[in-house]
């Protein structure tokens, strides 16, 4: 490992996976990915399971060994540690950092229903899992809906304390923006699965201004799903 340097240890299937990733390209944090596939177990060696017990991605390693779990906490820690990110990235006025503190609880306790449902119709299947009966995917995506609509009311409420179109009001795309842009982008795994979900205008205009921000790192990083959709197709999977 480089020195000054962080080993992000990711699957890109993973969200918050990508995520810290494409923080870490877009702010210029130096890094190297150490590629962790779920699939194959990589996560639950017994090398793995010494960094991150839980035996889940992302996984940050740093210089003297230190490994720290959960992709909140690793971004926050990066922005903390190195003083030449940029604020916007999780801003130092409390009232906005709240804000997108509290957003980011939202995304695991609700947001992030919509992997839950893109796990139970293809994920899922495509790792030779059993497929979820039509009553519990149905199920599951009624809470993956709800969520979305819920999303959209705290995007309004973000419009009006503030000048930009961001969480918090903020002009800049921050850490909460990327965390919950990339568990959106999860249902594009699924044949048909943004258009199932029927997020607001609201919510696509601001997924595509986090998107134009983060510009060539997203497409890049989330290219991943294009083959687990194709995956997809071929099984005759869909939303």
């Amino acid at each position: 490992m480089a020195a000054s340097s962080v080993r992000i240890y990711a699957d890109f299937v993973s969200q918050p996976s990508r995520a810290v990733i494409l923080f870490c390209r877009a702010a210029r944090i130096p890094h190297e990915v150490k590629l962790t596939r779920l699939a194959k177990g990589a996560n639950r060696t017994a090398e793995f399971l010494k960094l991150n017990p839980l035996g889940q991605v992302p996984v940050a390693e740093f210089e003297d060994g230190w490994a720290l779990a959960e992709s909140h906490a690793i971004m926050k820690y990066l922005c903390a540690t190195h003083p030449e990110v940029e604020d916007s990235w999780y801003p130092s006025d409390a009232r906005v950092r709240a804000r997108l503190d509290a957003a980011m609880d939202m995304q695991h306790s609700q947001i992030r229903r919509c992997s839950t449902w893109t796990f139970a119709r293809v994920m899922g299947p495509l790792g030779d899992l059993p497929a979820a009966s039509p009553e519990v995917a149905e199920w599951h995506g009624k809470m993956a809906r709800r969520s979305i609509k819920q999303f959209d009311s705290v995007l309004a409420q973000s419009a009006a304390e503030g000048p930009g179109s961001f969480l918090g009001g903020t002009e800049r795309a921050s850490i909460a923006d990327l965390s919950i842009a990339c568990e959106l982008q999860q249902l594009e795994g699924v044949p048909g699965g943004v258009e199932f979900m029927q997020p607001s205008a609201r919510v696509l205009d601001w997924q595509a201004a986090v998107k134009e921000q983060l510009q060539p790192h997203w497409d890049e990083v989330g290219s991943v799903l294009a083959r687990v959709r194709a995956a997809a197709e071929a099984k005759g999977l869909r939303a």
